[in-house]
């Protein structure tokens, strides 16, 4: 735990906030950066995750889609990579699944399909 975690009024006070606006925050809150697996769990674990969703959306035009586990960490890794956190995984699935999408056809996500569209967003591992 770093040093912002312990915070308190009188040290934003010394950076500049005048006591008027300090009165009027209750909290201070310290967000820390997600991890690769914060981000897998958002993208696959949480109620009506986009995992789930593009599943569904697959099973509308009768196809199935499938993700390995090590694809799910290399979406992760290039959402981490590009710093967009969790709302950079949405980009990234419809980057991958844009192929699929577009034919029409079943599809298991591998990590060779991550890296295919890392090396067309000018990124590699």
């Amino acid at each position: 735990m770093g040093l912002l975690h312990n915070a308190k009024p009188e040290d934003l006070e010394q950076f500049g906030f005048i006591p008027e606006i300090l009165g009027r925050i209750p909290l201070i809150g310290v967000l820390d950066e997600l991890t690769e697996e914060d981000l897998v769990n958002i993208l696959s674990k949480v109620d009506n995750n986009l995992i789930y969703q593009y599943k569904e959306l697959f099973s509308f035009s009768e196809n199935t889609l499938e993700f390995k586990d090590e694809s799910l960490y290399e979406i992760a890794k290039l959402a981490k990579q590009q710093k967009t956190g969790a709302r950079g995984l949405r980009s990234i699935l419809e980057n991958v699944l844009l192929d699929y999408m577009f034919e029409l056809k079943d599809a298991t996500i591998d990590i060779d399909d991550v890296k295919k569209v890392q090396s067309q967003m000018g990124r590699s591992t």
